[in-house]
């Protein structure tokens, strides 16, 4: 067994010093120094704070690598550890159904991963809005199709979609009583009382809020509206670049801070060199910290979640307490696990050592350490 020490334990909301964090693939538990077994392996956090690992819920891609590639959840795996992350669904942009077809397919076993957990897909569209399609191909947008989730159910573990293209609500009555996906609201041109319906017939979740949804207005509050309003949970991209940071606080006091989810949207550029890369068959151009179409549309970020953490942290009033629950606890919630996303005795052992500036300094996956 294994044993940090000198470490800022980050757990229900609170910071816990002069503790040991005992583990072995589970939590053991957060004991007294004097307790720590003599056989165990001691860790030296140096001050730094120690929290659950991080669960990336909607990433494309990093260090060169997409979902959409061939081994591509296999090297996001290796590389997103470097984030802080131990667990991920890795995030499809609109093709034909031939191209998810192949990728589900060829899908790896997560014995075979070297990194973190591969916790099944998000299927960001095809069921989107054409006048929201950001970097979606409009050639691809489809209807929502209730025969293509039955052949992968157990595969897809988020559907983002646009209510207004489930006009008669069958496909989300279809998910929510014959699946267990989460529904997600996103790519959206609907109405606030479209949106209302959907969050009311059981959608849980809104896929990067503000982004590629119909906005706040005084006398049409759209999405953006409802999902600050209601009791769902909403991804953030803390870049700085697809929220202005003003709008952090607006969120912080708005949202309950269990339904707060930190995201990156990564595209293959983050953690690369400015140039051309590829987001399924669209181009994109990277400068500046910025990913784009030629058009100028946003292309997904380059953003790695630990440094949307400390945008988020440094831009609004939440402590690093609180705010390390966007991270971990709150997004195994909307998945509805249970044995990850926090510091508890018998949780899955997934542990993140990290600085002030949310730097990674260690990270355990079921107990053994990949970064």
């Amino acid at each position: 067994m294994k044993c940090i020490l000198n470490g800022k334990i980050l757990r229900d909301n609170k910071i816990i010093e002069n503790k040991g964090l005992l583990f072995n693939d589970r939590i053991i538990g957060i004991i007294d120094i004097e307790k720590i077994p003599k056989d165990a392996e001691i860790i030296d956090a140096r001050g730094n704070y120690v929290s659950a690992g991080f669960i990336n819920a909607h990433i494309h891609g990093i260090m060169g690598f997409d979902t959409m590639d061939e081994k591509g959840i296999e090297n996001i795996s290796k590389e997103i550890v470097k984030t802080g992350v131990t667990s991920f669904l890795g995030t499809t942009v609109t093709s034909d159904y031939k191209t998810l077809d192949n990728l589900f397919d060829k899908l790896p076993d997560n014995k075979d991963l070297k990194g973190a957990k591969f916790l099944g897909i998000h299927l960001e569209g095809p069921y989107i809005s054409m006048e929201k399609l950001g970097a979606h191909k409009k050639e691809y947008q489809k209807k929502p199709d209730i025969e293509f989730i039955k052949k992968y159910k157990d595969i897809i573990k988020m559907v983002t979609y646009a209510p207004e293209e489930d006009s008669d609500g069958v496909f989300l009555k279809y998910l929510k009583e014959n699946t267990n996906i989460i529904a997600s609201i996103g790519h959206t041109n609907g109405s606030k009382d479209e949106i209302l319906k959907a969050v009311r017939d059981g959608c849980e979740n809104f896929t990067h809020l503000f982004n590629a949804m119909t906005g706040i207005h005084h006398r049409k509050p759209g999405a953006v509206s409802v999902g600050l309003l209601e009791d769902v949970y909403v991804e953030i991209i803390p870049d700085n670049i697809h929220i202005d940071r003003y709008l952090y606080e607006l969120i912080v006091r708005t949202k309950s801070n269990d339904k707060i989810i930190i995201i990156s949207d990564s595209m293959k550029a983050a953690g690369m060199a400015d140039g051309s890369y590829k987001l399924g068959e669209l181009d994109v151009i990277v400068k500046e910290n910025k990913a784009t179409l030629e058009n100028g549309t946003l292309a997904g970020s380059i953003l790695e979640i630990n440094k949307g953490l400390n945008n988020f942290v440094e831009n609004s009033s939440v402590s690093i307490e609180d705010a390390i629950n966007y991270v971990s606890k709150n997004p195994a919630k909307m998945l509805k696990l249970n044995d990850i996303g926090e510091l508890k005795e018998n949780y899955i052992s997934d542990i993140c050592i990290f600085d002030e500036n949310i730097n990674i300094k260690s990270v355990y996956a079921k107990g053994i350490k990949v970064y």
